[in-house]
């Protein structure tokens, strides 16, 4: 239940900001520049990406950083952020066994 609170905060707060329409920083984002709202936290970001929170892994500046900390690891001009999502599937044969 608490993940699910954090993940509706998350939401809340990418919501308030895109309608507050905030200063925008610059950010690489897997390797290309990418404008983003100013103030997000990563749990926000990935959010604001429409990306599936269970089912990506973040590195900011060279750091791989847990999902638990997310919420409390602010997103900063510059940063370099690679962001990888988990993807499911494989060889058709697998499924057969």
């Amino acid at each position: 239940m608490p993940e699910q609170c954090g993940d509706c905060c998350a939401r809340a707060e990418a919501l308030k900001i895109d309608v507050a329409g905030g200063a925008l920083i610059t950010i690489q984002l897997n390797g290309e520049p990418r404008e983003i709202p100013d103030g997000l936290t990563l749990a926000v970001l990935i959010d604001w990406l429409k990306l599936p929170a269970d089912r990506v892994a973040v590195e900011r500046n060279l750091e791989i950083v847990s999902r638990g900390n997310w919420g409390q690891t602010p997103v900063h001009a510059g940063d370099r952020l690679e962001v990888v999502q988990f993807v499911g599937g494989g060889c058709e044969a697998w499924s057969r066994l």
